[in-house]
């Protein structure tokens, strides 16, 4: 992966997992990175604080209309990195885009 030193990334389902996966890559990458999920963000957080990584934690439940309106307040507040994000994984998508297949019966 490309040096991405002074990038700030959002990865949504980071608790565990692919988004984890993703997290971690992006944070060994140089980004700043926001972890969040509905639970165990915090926990993923400081994993990764713990190897030497930026990050941070936020509670943020992707199907909330409440916690994307928190979001969107706070990062108009001016959260100091936000300024620099340039990129927003939201791994729980691509699986939910693909999940029709999964289940048309053509397996």
């Amino acid at each position: 992966m490309q040096n991405l030193n002074g990038m700030t990334a959002v990865v949504t389902g980071a608790a565990m997992g692919i988004g984890l996966h993703i997290a971690r890559s992006l944070a060994e990458a140089g980004a700043t990175v926001a972890v969040t999920d509905i639970r165990g963000q915090e926990k993923a957080a400081a994993e990764l604080a713990e190897a030497g990584h930026v990050v941070s934690s936020h509670k943020l439940d992707v199907a909330s209309e409440a916690d994307w309106a928190v979001w969107q307040r706070n990062c108009r507040a001016g959260w100091t990195s936000w300024s620099t994000m340039r990129a927003f994984f939201h791994p729980f998508h691509a699986f939910r885009s693909n999940s029709s297949a999964m289940t048309s019966g053509s397996a």
